[in-house]
């Protein structure tokens, strides 16, 4: 009795070739195809944008090595200071 109520009804997937016209499917399997091409440009500029955020992230946080030689200099001078005053350096 299922099997005769789902061959009576029109089917609601498009994949379902029953009763589709070779060309219609064939039509939307190529809308299919264009959708996928559109997502996949989107998605590499989406990746490229991710790879220069990276980058600018990367040269923004840069510290010239002279400059981190101080800061860690700075640091070393900094603890027993902090550790007279209770304090913890990491």
């Amino acid at each position: 009795m299922r099997q005769e109520l789902e061959s009576r009804e029109p089917s609601s997937n498009p994949w379902d070739s029953r009763d589709k016209d070779p060309m219609e499917l064939y039509n939307l399997l190529a809308e299919k195809r264009k959708e996928l091409q559109q997502l996949q440009r989107v998605s590499e500029g989406l990746e490229h944008a991710a790879e220069v955020q990276r980058k600018a992230e990367s040269e923004q946080s840069f510290v010239r090595p002279e400059i981190e030689e101080r800061l860690q200099k700075a640091k070393l001078e900094a603890r027993p200071l902090a550790g007279a005053r209770g304090f913890v350096m990491p």
